[in-house]
C-alpha cells in the first residue's frame, strides 16, 4: 500500500539519521575533531527534520487521496515544515562558522585586542544573519497562500505611506539597529572591554542587536541600549591594549623618608606575579597642612590584575610603614603653651 510504504520510508530515514548522528558523536568525542563535532552538534537536529520533509514532499505526489484538495493541503503543510527546517539549517551553518572563528580567536589570552575586534564583529553579524534568515523563511512560508500574496500586492501599492508610518513608529528601533552596525565596525567597545560608565566598573559581556550587557565587578549585570555608547561619554580602559597603570595614594606624615618607601616598592614588586615589570614609581604628589600625599604608580597586564596589584601594594606599604616608621603615620600635632599669665 502506498501509504504504508511512504510511512516506512520516512521512519527508516529518520531512524537512520539519528543512528548516524549518535555514531558520529561517539566517534568524534574520542578524537580531536572540534570542527566536525560542531557540524554534528549544530546540524543534526535541523537535518533530521529537513531530509524527511523533502522525501515526504516527493512521495506526496505518488499518493492517492479521497479528495484532490487534500493532496494540495498536505503538500503545503510539508513544504512549510521544509522551509522551517531549511531556515534552521542555514542558522546552524552560521553557528558552525561562528564556532570555527571562536576556536581560532581566543579572547582569554593576555594580548587579545585583535581577537576581541573580530569576535565583536562576528557576534553582531551572526545575529543579523539569524534575523534575516527568520524573516526570509517566514516570507517563503506565507507566500504559499494566495490570500497573503494578494495582501502583499496591496501593500506594495501603498509602500510609500506604509514606509513612512513604519519609520516613525520604529524610529528608536531603527536607530538602535544602525547604532549596532556603527559599534560593530567602528568599535568604540568590543567584547571583553573594560569600561567605566554610570559610575560602575565592569566588562562588556554581550553585544546584541539592541542592547549591551556589562558584567560589573560584583557580578551584577548592567544593561544599556546601543545608542548609549554613541551618544554619551564613557571610559574604555582597553581601547588600544589591555595594559593599564594603577595608582595607589598614601597619606603619611612629613617625617616619612620617601627613599625608603621607593626601595621597599622596588624590592616587593618583583615578587608579585601580577606586576608586568613596566612601571614602578613613588612620587610626592601633594602636600597638606597635616600630611603629605604620596602617589605610587604600578603597571599590570590587564585591568583585573592591576586592580588586585593595587590592593596588594597598598596593604604591603601600609604594613611596611606601621612596622618600620610607626611615627610617620598621619597624626594631629597640637602645641600647648604652658606659660603662666
Amino acid at each position: 500500500h502506498p501509504w504504508l510504504v511512504a510511512s516506512m520510508v520516512l521512519i527508516i530515514t529518520w531512524l537512520g539519521l539519528r543512528l548516524c548522528v549518535t555514531l558520529a558523536r561517539w566517534w568524534l568525542k574520542r578524537r580531536d575533531h572540534p570542527f566536525y563535532l560542531s557540524i554534528v552538534n549544530r546540524l543534526s537536529a535541523p537535518l533530521s527534520g529537513l531530509l524527511p520533509m523533502i522525501i515526504a514532499n516527493l512521495l506526496n505526489g505518488e499518493l492517492t487521496y479521497v479528495a484532490s484538495e487534500q493532496q494540495a493541503d498536505v503538500g503545503v503543510l510539508l513544504t512549510t515544515f521544509a522551509y522551517a527546517f531549511g531556515g534552521w539549517t542555514v542558522i546552524g551553518l552560521t553557528d558552525v562558522l561562528a564556532d570555527t572563528m571562536r576556536r581560532q580567536y581566543h579572547i582569554d589570552s593576555t594580548d587579545n585586542l585583535r581577537e576581541r575586534k573580530i569576535i565583536t564583529q562576528l557576534e553582531y553579524i551572526r545575529k543579523v544573519i539569524i534575523i534575516v534568515v527568520i524573516i526570509i523563511t517566514l516570507a517563503f512560508i506565507l507566500l504559499q497562500f494566495e490570500q497573503v500574496r494578494q495582501v502583499g500586492t496591496s501593500l506594495l501599492a501603498s509602500a510609500g505611506v506604509a514606509g513612512i508610518l513604519i519609520g516613525v513608529a520604529a524610529q528608536k528601533s531603527i536607530a538602535n539597529l544602525l547604532a549596532g552596525f556603527q559599534i560593530a565596525f567602528t568599535q568604540p567597545i568590543r567584547i571583553d572591554d573594560v569600561v567605566v560608565l554610570e559610575g560602575e566598573f565592569g566588562w562588556v559581556e554581550e553585544i546584541t542587536l539592541t542592547y549591551v550587557v556589562v558584567r560589573l565587578w560584583d557580578q551584577r549585570r548592567l544593561v544599556l541600549p546601543l545608542q548609549y555608547f554613541i551618544e554619551k561619554p564613557f571610559q574604555n580602559w582597553t581601547r588600544r591594549n589591555s595594559e593599564i597603570l594603577g595608582t595607589v595614594f598614601l597619606y603619611v606624615d612629613y617625617t616619612l623618608p620617601l627613599q625608603a618607601l621607593r626601595e621597599e616598592l622596588e624590592r616587593y614588586l618583583p615578587t608579585q606575579p601580577l606586576w608586568d615589570g613596566r612601571v614602578a614609581n613613588v612620587v610626592l604628589f601633594e602636600t597638606h597642612p597635616q600630611s603629605m600625599q604620596v602617589r605610587v604608580l604600578v603597571s599590570g597586564r590587564n585591568a583585573s590584575e592591576t586592580f588586585d596589584l593595587r590592593c596588594a601594594v597598598r596593604e604591603h606599604l601600609v604594613t611596611f610603614i606601621q612596622k618600620n616608621y610607626p611615627t610617620s603615620l598621619v597624626r594631629m600635632r597640637v602645641e600647648m603653651d604652658n606659660r603662666n599669665d
